[in-house]
């Protein structure tokens, strides 16, 4: 398992790659927030604008982010990492504007 202070700053980096990639919005709606619901073996990013919707999941055992199956349960299959080697390589993050991108 990872240290809880690395995976907490990666996570923290995730975040605000993902807030950077969101579409311009209409002036009526409000900014985007993410939010996280920690759980037992995942923590659940929440994109709230304007409605609340699961954005993505990201496993904390080894920081796999996961596309949602339905707002409580991630899929099977991970799509990126919340850890990069290579930060000029945000594509490894696995996630577009709208959610965890799907397989190719």
């Amino acid at each position: 398992m990872q240290d809880t202070s690395t995976y907490d700053a990666a996570l923290a980096l995730f975040l605000s790659y993902a807030l950077s990639i969101q579409p311009e919005q209409h002036a009526s709606f409000p900014v985007p927030v993410f939010t996280i619901e920690p759980g037992r073996k995942y923590d659940r990013i929440i994109l709230a604008n304007p409605h609340k919707s699961a954005f993505c999941f990201v496993r904390k055992s080894d920081g796999a982010v996961l596309k949602t199956a339905n707002y409580k349960a991630p899929a099977k299959h991970p799509r990126g990492t919340i850890y990069l080697d290579d930060p000029s390589n945000v594509d490894a993050y696995g996630i577009g504007p709208y959610g965890a991108n799907y397989l190719r």
